[in-house]
C-alpha cells in the first residue's frame, strides 16, 4: 500500500497480535467462522485497498499450505484499515 507504518503505534501492535493469534488458530485448525457475509461485503466495499492488501496476505499464507477463511480476511482487513488510518492522520 506504499505507507510507512509506525511500528510503535497501538495499531501496529494490534495487527501483530492479530497475526500471532491467526497463526495459533491455523496451527490448531480453529479459525474464525462467524459467517459475517453482510459485514464482509460492507468492509470490502468501504475499504477496497485494505481488503486487497488482506487478500494478498491471505495469498502469501496460502502459498505455504494454509487455508484462510473469509472471516479471517475480514478481520485482517479491519486491522490493515486501522494501520492505514494511522498513517493518514
Amino acid at each position: 500500500m506504499e505507507i510507512d507504518v509506525d511500528c510503535e503505534s497501538m495499531s501496529a501492535a494490534r495487527f501483530v497480535t492479530h497475526l500471532r493469534y491467526l497463526f495459533v488458530r491455523l496451527a490448531s485448525d480453529k479459525q474464525i467462522h462467524d459467517g459475517q457475509t453482510t459485514l464482509y461485503a460492507a468492509v470490502q466495499q468501504a475499504h477496497g485497498k485494505e481488503f486487497h492488501c488482506a487478500q494478498r496476505i491471505r495469498y502469501l499464507l496460502e502459498t505455504s499450505g494454509a487455508k484462510i477463511t473469509g472471516d479471517e480476511v475480514l478481520y485482517l482487513t479491519l486491522h490493515v484499515a486501522r494501520l492505514a488510518a494511522d498513517v493518514s492522520r
